[in-house]
């Protein structure tokens, strides 16, 4: 037999070793088509799969004698990370005292647990079928042809079999190679992110990566609105390879306006790959007259579902293993009106009376003709029936565990007091007594819901006592067992208010962060006011939720109650105060006075503790990105940031990592240290939950900035390209937050390339943001800025004037001590005014803003900004005539520009600039440099070239310009080989071959190779 490759510690164990992740692992990859992982984590097979025309990597790994497995995903998506969660996912999979989890991504050891709920995977799998189902040829063809349209809602009561028909028409639809979702809901469903997280997880098990990037709209602090999640994974639905049956049975349980509103868009809009088949006990509350109108529903009820005369023959005769009479099987049909779950009551009744017998020729129970026979009626009388038959000890087994919405033998005997009650729910199954097992292993069992139902109220009615018992112990098992949300659904039913409202409290971050608001406010406005505002850190999240939930005014009284509750000064008390301020610091920041939230998020950072992770984590990161835009210290914010980072990161919260480092990242962009800022993006994108080859929404934050680096180096369409795919991410998450860098970004890119009309145009979409109110006023103050740029650009001198001058006027009525706008807001402002006299030929007008502007940015380190001010004044000394003082400017601008390769800084201000360049580049080739000043000749006439103005005499390149490697791939692209043919040559892969020579263009500062050939032989880097 031949051994499987081994990866052991990231590691393929071949000759020589590969590292996973690197090039030659995913060069191996193509190739391969299983191996073996071990890590501490655990192991498993992996193997490569075909399905549906496409190619998939599987693990395996069997345990007790059970096969188990976890999507990996395509080739180029299996990394270090990658293996290790599935390794562990399947590890846990093994653990059958507690319900399975989906994804890697559950492990509560992962460092990016924080984004990920826990999902219960019997949720999503399909009720096991009975021993026996009798063929119902004609109403499952009914269904059937119902799939034509995009759904098909069976209403009916309990107990008419809605459930066995899903299964049914499933198997059906899979023997003609459809995929079928199943998703069986509760009442914790309710909130509307917990119903998506099980739908999209339901459809992701059926096709493995197709609503990733849905599901990642669901995975932020603040989803995205249903309709724009809805709208991506319609659109990726629709390049499904096969059809999709989602079933969603007992909706009823989970509906809500607003999910009743989620559904109906999907319908209205459903690919024709989607077809949803929903079971209700209850027509939905929706208006179905529409959907009906456009043809897009079909409708199934009672009068469909009832077992016809010799339907019921066969059921009791095949299934119940009870025969009657043809007088007494009319008669039981004519009043159980073909309701099946009437029909086995009346068997089990039947058999009951004779269990001497194999087969039963009881009379059927007679049911009191003066009452309607209705089927709770014929429910309550024959579940009696059922009940007084069964031994004492089964009863009581059935009354206490009534109130459990799943059952496993554990948690019976938790709640029972017994240790058999794995033995007593296989027994149940087997005597066909309304159980139904979850799961193939027959380790999760429910109850048929009426049976349920009429189960609790004799529970009610005759143990009483008891009642509060059993949910405590089934509360105190859940929770030990990681279930938390049952665990407080069931202390709630108790009664036990502050036992649940501490675990709440304990649950309340991790809600929050996945986005889970709605049902962190219905629990809390489940618990008595008094005793909510008793747990100070609850209510606080609570206001928090409320706040996301666009409920301010109610969140600001809560926070008014906790402070006038909480207001006696002790350590608690003092805690309590911290994190108030933090949720008013968001409400502050939301108003638009930005100034103002910072000062309450610094104040609240410094007095909120060490370990709470999601407030002082929010509040820091507030006071770090205010302290870019404020008097700070730049390099102090980039410290400040990257420990928040670092402390984000060791704790797990993996939101606040990432802010930081794009933070990071932004801030050094502003320090003119683009390589490292570049660097940050990446390693903030790794922070990022990864599902199939989609991207998290909030990637669109680190995409916006690397867009930014991109048109600083003059590589225009990789910034073009770059942003847009952050804005297509903003876009999909309906953040105007986002969305709003991407646009003045791209605008700049643009203008750059001389379309100014439409980077007016892209500038304008933050106006009506704005006019909406889904941006602060800031934010129009900074697209104002760039937009008198464009006009700049544009020709549109009177305009960008007009603007300037209200702009100087504004501060001259603004009120004595009054700070006005953010320094950093300030800065920019000075700048685009400065610029525009330039354009008028104003000189003095550009110096009164330039020179105070210099000595600002200089002081508090704000590079990028002082990079800019001395290019300006280089222009307002050469328009003068003071060409010593123009070079020397320019020279300083060069200086700091030259280590990062900054050009559009150059470029965009057009001639003037580039004949200021030409005579420096020509008084300093004469003279002897220094290695510092050969770094800022190479650099001008880097700048030059791309002006189109190359000069190559006396060119010589800093000896550091280019690596070794880049060196060799560059005489080869002198030869005219291509990447191919490099690669082949110098024994590399061809992404790398690319990279480098991505490198190249940058460093040279040129678009292509004839440019990168010349331009190093100009400065003598080849022959």
């Amino acid at each position: 037999m031949t051994r499987l490759p081994i990866v052991r510690d990231d590691t393929l164990l071949t000759e020589p070793p590969v590292r996973v992740g690197s090039d030659s692992w995913y060069a191996w990859l193509d190739k391969a088509r299983s191996f073996a992982y071990h890590d501490g984590a655990g192991r498993f097979t992996a193997r490569h799969e075909e399905r549906a025309g496409s190619s998939f990597w599987y693990a395996y790994r069997r345990q007790g004698g059970v096969l188990r497995k976890t999507y990996l995903g395509r080739s180029m998506e299996l990394t270090a990370e990658r293996l290790h969660d599935a390794a562990h996912t399947l590890a846990q999979m093994g653990d059958v005292d507690s319900l399975a989890t989906i994804g890697a991504a559950n492990n509560a050891n992962n460092a990016n647990d924080a984004w990920h709920s826990p999902l219960i995977a019997t949720k999503i799998a399909a009720p096991q079928p009975a021993q026996s189902l009798i063929s119902r040829q004609d109403v499952l063809s009914q269904c059937r042809q119902s799939i034509e349209r995009p759904c098909t809602i069976i209403a009916a009561p309990a107990g008419f079999g809605k459930t066995t028909l899903l299964m049914m028409a499933s198997e059906q639809v899979r023997s003609q190679g459809w995929q079928v979702a199943w998703v069986t809901l509760e009442e914790s469903e309710q909130d509307p992110t917990r119903f998506w997280q099980y739908t999209l997880a339901a459809i992701d098990h059926a096709q493995p990566g197709i609503s990733a990037t849905a599901r990642h709209l669901l995975e932020i602090p603040r989803p995205a609105p249903v309709d724009r999640m809805l709208t991506v994974l319609i659109n990726d639905l629709a390049t499904a390879p096969t059809p999709i049956l989602l079933v969603l049975d007992d909706y009823h349980r989970a509906a809500t306006p607003a999910i009743d509103q989620g559904l109906i868009f999907l319908i209205e809009h459903a690919p024709a790959t989607l077809h949803l088949l929903v079971a209700t006990r209850s027509t939905p509350a929706f208006s179905l007259a529409r959907l009906r109108v456009q043809g897009r529903i079909t409708e199934l009820d009672a009068a469909d579902l009832r077992f016809s005369t010799e339907e019921a023959n066969r059921f009791m005769r095949e299934t119940m293993r009870v025969s009657l009479p043809p007088d007494q099987l009319a008669r039981l049909e004519r009043r159980t009106e073909g309701w099946v779950a009437g029909l086995q009551l009346a068997a089990l009744s039947l058999r009951n009376q004779t269990n001497d017998q194999a087969t039963t020729q009881g009379s059927l129970p007679e049911l009191d003709t003066d009452r309607v026979a209705t089927p709770r009626y014929i429910a309550e009388y024959l579940i009696d029936e059922v009940l007084e038959r069964q031994p004492d000890d089964v009863q009581t087994f059935l009354l206490q565990t009534a109130p459990l919405e799943r059952l496993s033998g554990p948690l019976c005997d938790a709640v029972t007091g017994r240790d058999d009650s794995a033995a007593v729910l296989a027994y149940l199954t087997r005597a066909q007594l309304f159980v139904t097992p979850l799961d193939a292993a027959q380790t999760w069992y429910r109850y048929h819901h009426l049976f349920a139902e009429v189960l609790r109220e004799r529970l009610h009615r005759r143990m009483p006592d008891s009642v509060n018992q059993c949910h405590q112990r089934a509360a105190d098992w859940l929770w030990r067992h990681g279930m938390a949300d049952d665990a407080i659904r069931h202390l709630l039913a108790a009664g036990q208010f502050v036992d649940a409202a501490s675990r709440m409290e304990q649950q309340s971050d991790r809600l929050v962060l996945h986005g889970e608001l709605s049902g962190l406010v219905r629990w809390v406005r489940m618990v008595p006011r008094d005793i909510a505002l008793a747990h100070p850190h609850l209510c606080v999240l609570f206001a928090v939720a409320l706040l996301l939930q666009g409920e301010e005014p109610e969140s600001a009284a809560w926070l008014d109650a906790l402070e006038k509750r909480h207001a006696k000064g002790n350590a608690l008390q003092s805690e309590t105060a911290a994190e108030i301020m933090a949720v008013r610091s968001f409400m502050t920041l939301w108003s638009g006075d930005v100034a103002g939230g910072a000062r309450l998020a610094q104040e609240a950072a410094r007095q909120l503790p060490p370990d709470d992770q999601l407030l002082r984590g929010l509040t820091l990161w507030i006071s770090s990105v205010i302290g870019i835009f404020g008097e700070g210290n730049m390099a102090e914010v980039v410290q400040t940031v990257g420990e928040l980072a670092e402390a984000s990161r060791r704790s797990g919260n993996m939101l606040v990592a990432f802010m930081a480092l794009v933070t990071k990242a932004g801030a050094l962009l502003y320090l003119c240290q683009l390589r490292e800022a570049a660097r940050i993006c990446d390693d903030s994108l790794h922070l990022l939950p990864v599902r199939g080859d989609q991207e998290s929404p909030i990637a669109a934050m680190a995409y916006c900035i690397q867009g930014e680096i991109h048109r600083e180096w003059n590589e225009l369409d990789v910034a073009e390209s770059t942003l847009r795919r952050a804005l297509a991410i903003g876009d999909r998450l309906g953040s105007p937050e986002f969305i709003n860098d991407g646009l003045l970004y791209l605008a700049l890119v643009q203008c750059a390339r001389g379309q100014n009309d439409e980077a007016l145009a892209t500038l304008d979409r933050i106006r009506v943001m704005v006019q909406a109110r889904q941006l602060a006023p800031w934010d129009l103050t900074q697209m104002e800025i760039i937009r008198a740029r464009v006009l700049v650009s544009r020709g549109s001198l009177d305009e960008a004037t007009r603007w300037a001058e209200d702009r100087l006027r504004s501060r001259r009525t603004r009120e004595p001590g009054s700070t006005g706008l953010l320094v950093f807001v300030s800065d920019l402002e000075d700048l685009a005014i400065a610029r525009i006299a330039l354009a008028r030929g104003d000189t003095d007008a550009a110096f009164a803003l330039l020179e105070p502007l210099r000595e600002r940015t200089e002081n508090i380190g704000q590079w990028r900004n002082l990079m800019e001010t001395h290019i300006l004044l280089a222009r307002a000394h050469w328009m003068t005539g003071a060409t010593e003082s123009a070079l020397c400017d320019l020279h300083a601008a060069l200086t700091i520009a030259a280590p990062d390769r900054f050009m559009r800084v150059f470029l965009d201000e057009g001639d003037t600039i580039a004949d200021l360049l030409t005579q420096y580049t020509a008084s300093h080739s004469a003279a002897s440099p220094s290695r510092e000043a050969t770094r800022e000749l190479a650099h001008a006439r880097a700048v030059l070239a791309a002006f189109g103005r190359a000069n190559a005499e006396g060119a010589v390149a800093p000896p550091d310009l280019l690596s070794a490697r880049e060196v060799d791939v560059l005489r080869l692209l002198a030869t005219g080989r291509s990447n191919e043919a490099i690669a082949s040559e110098m024994v590399l892969a061809l992404s790398t071959v690319k990279w480098h020579i991505a490198h190249i263009y940058r460093k040279l500062g040129v678009d292509g190779r004839m440019q990168a050939v010349a331009r190093a032989r100009e400065l003598r880097l080849i022959a």
